[in-house]
């Protein structure tokens, strides 16, 4: 793969209960429709992911089964998803697993190239991506 370059206008916010605000800060960035990709039902289980869909105040489609190290065949369901949807943003909750799979889901969505060829060839992403909002729940490193 030829070298390239990325430019991302990132910001990052840090502190107790600050995912309220940061969404709020954000929200010029999420469109009309949000895809969430998450790591398993345990986040819904637990009311983080209806507490999410609140501060967002936006339609939400909400794939949650992204496992550890996921598979390119979540990656495809979930890119199905959020193009069937018309999703504008792209929001990863969870660990470094759904926080990586929503970078690939950005880029799948509004390309029509399969996503493995760009894992496998090397092909360069589109320079248009969905906006990308990432949520760690944990102290990974990969989050």
């Amino acid at each position: 793969m030829a070298p390239y370059e990325l430019n991302m206008n990132t910001h990052m916010y840090f502190g107790d209960n600050c995912v309220c605000e940061a969404i709020n800060k954000e929200k010029n960035i999420l469109g009309s429709k949000v895809l969430i990709v998450s790591t398993g039902r345990s986040l819904v289980r637990l009311g983080y992911i209806d507490k999410l869909c609140n501060y967002i105040e936006r339609d939400v489609v909400v794939y949650d089964k992204i496992t550890p190290n996921p598979d390119v065949k979540e990656i495809r369901e979930a890119i199905e998803i959020g193009k069937k949807n018309n999703v504008t943003s792209v929001i990863g909750f969870g660990g470094g697993s759904a926080i990586d799979a929503a970078k690939a889901v950005a880029v799948g969505i509004v390309s029509e190239i399969d996503i493995e060829d760009f894992l496998i060839q090397g092909i360069e992403p589109p320079n248009e991506t969905l906006p990308i909002i990432a949520i760690p729940t944990t102290s990974g490193t990969g989050a």
